[in-house]
């Protein structure tokens, strides 16, 4: 939960109105380091996507064994 709500405020508070400022952006105003960064900050989030994957099968497993 925790990992999820993480991401939640991640998402929230920098990485959506960051997406929306980058899509808006003339193209031949974005310089090639500025997408770098860009997908090294969309990769950050793959960890915190990973915890909180495992966290839910495991929740599912324990539920499953009753």
């Amino acid at each position: 939960l925790a990992s999820h709500g993480t991401m939640r405020l991640w998402s929230a508070f920098d990485f959506i109105p960051k997406a929306l400022a980058f899509e808006r952006a003339d193209p031949t105003t974005i310089d090639t380091a500025a997408a770098e960064r860009w997908t090294r900050r969309s990769m950050a989030r793959v960890p915190l996507d990973l915890v909180t994957c495992g966290a839910m099968l495991t929740a599912l497993m324990t539920l499953a064994r009753g």
